[in-house]
């Protein structure tokens, strides 16, 4: 079966950002050809993602070790604009250039996400903006937390691992008006799918308890999960005591710089109205010793501001202000009675619980 080179690797390229996890063969890529039509598709319980080319050649179902089958395709396609996959059913392989590639049969396997649904178009790429800028807040899966994502109104996200929260606004609704919960290795799995297939407009649809993602040939499927939307805007702060303006790349490398330098995992933030011009970031050691400290240029706003001394995880904080690298951002606190701060840019929000350390 022959491919535009490009093209299948674009395909191959997705599927593999696809976190394996512990579903059965989520580390594998399938090919159902029939008729002259191939589709790939890849799967790991939370997403499915299918594409489809127009292949010719025989008719199979087979699987094959996606990192393998992405690097032999890279290879012998550098110099190609097309490229075969030949595949001996008799002894199980796939032949792709000079590398062969070991088969399974995968005719038991099936996916669920389908094309021939009811679909509107929806600009893709302020989804993946969504999802890149609240996926890091639900943090890793475990017993206490089931890492997801909620849309609520088809336009407003919350993710949140109960140290921090992430709220973003759309600009445009997804058209979708129930509740809509997903995982966040899902949200990241889309945003990386856009973002490799340089997409700007998809088409968008509900399938019984999935949501469907149309970009160009690739079709995506995401698992909705049952999970009941916490009261996020109980918890969030109505107004604030101190806020101040900061480069966000120029916080994102202090933090870097102070982490490397002091091998800390946390750092104080001193911010002190009456030096208007900066905030003071710095680590200790365990007797209180300051061993990194680092002034970034800042501004504060025109209310009333107070000092604020507070100690934060400083993955938390790199997290939040990536999506945000090239922004200014305002870090708004509100208030000595209350353990976190809240970082603002645009439609993001993201608040942060604040550390208490022995």
């Amino acid at each position: 079966m022959k491919f535009n080179t490009k093209e299948l690797v674009e395909a191959l390229a997705i599927m593999n950002k696809m976190p394996e996890g512990n579903f059965y063969r989520s580390g594998f890529i399938f090919l159902r050809s029939r008729g002259g039509i191939t589709k790939l598709f890849a799967m790991n319980g939370h997403t499915e993602v299918v594409s489809e080319f127009y292949t010719g050649d025989i008719d199979c179902d087979v699987a094959v070790e996606r990192k393998s089958l992405l690097n032999a395709v890279r290879e012998t396609g550098k110099k190609n604009h097309t490229i075969a996959l030949e595949i001996d059913k008799d002894n199980m392989t796939m032949k792709v250039g000079n590398f062969v590639l070991k088969l399974i049969d995968s005719s038991d396997m099936a996916y669920h996400v389908h094309s021939d649904i009811q679909v509107w178009q929806f600009p893709v790429e302020e989804l993946s903006n969504a999802f890149s800028h609240t996926a890091h807040a639900a943090g890793r899966e475990h017993a206490m937390n089931p890492s997801v994502i909620h849309i609520v109104n088809g336009k407003t996200l919350y993710a949140s691992d109960s140290f921090r929260l992430a709220v973003y606004d759309m600009k445009e609704p997804l058209g979708i008006t129930e509740r809509l919960c997903i995982h966040s290795s899902s949200a990241k799995f889309v945003a990386d799918a856009v973002s490799i297939a340089k997409a700007k407009v998809g088409n968008i649809g509900i399938s019984y308890d999935m949501l469907v993602i149309e970009i160009g040939r690739h079709t995506i499927g995401v698992w909705l999960k049952d999970y009941i939307l916490p009261e996020y805007e109980l918890v969030l702060a109505k107004e604030h005591k101190t806020v101040v303006y900061v480069n966000a790349w120029d916080m994102i490398d202090a933090l870097k710089q102070i982490r490397k330098i002091s091998k800390a995992n946390y750092v104080h933030m001193e911010v002190d109205p009456d030096n208007p011009n900066s905030i003071r970031l710095f680590s200790q050691d365990v007797d209180g010793t300051i061993t990194s400290l680092i002034d970034i240029p800042a501004t504060f706003d025109d209310r009333e501001n107070e000092k604020v001394n507070k100690i934060f995880n400083i993955q938390y904080l790199l997290d939040a202000l990536k999506p945000v690298e090239r922004d200014i951002v305002s870090l708004s606190d509100p208030g000595a009675d209350n353990n976190w701060i809240d970082i603002y840019c645009y439609r993001y929000r993201v608040m942060i619980m604040g550390a208490e350390l022995m």
